[in-house]
């Protein structure tokens, strides 16, 4: 355990003493930190979070657990918009 208190108390004297290394390293994380989150939380909106419709079980995107429809599970979707792309 002095082993860890040493070795952070190196690192903490190695920082006050290089300040320009260690606010470009804080600003470098600082950075990558907030471009990650930004970039997560557009991915959320866009693909992971619903779709606000008032019917969701209307969309194009939903599947169908009638006997019929259980073999066309995966392609149900896409069949269902591409016949609304056809009507519309």
């Amino acid at each position: 355990m002095s082993a860890l208190f040493s070795d952070l108390a190196f690192a903490l004297r190695q920082l006050f003493k290089h300040r320009v290394y260690a606010v470009t390293a804080i600003v470098s994380m600082a950075l990558g930190i907030a471009a990650t989150t930004a970039v997560y939380s557009v991915l959320y909106g866009v693909l992971i979070d619903p779709i606000p419709t008032e019917t969701p079980t209307t969309s194009p995107w939903s599947t169908s657990t009638t006997s019929r429809a259980v073999a066309e599970t995966s392609l149900s979707p896409w069949l269902r918009y591409s016949s609304y792309a056809i009507r519309s």
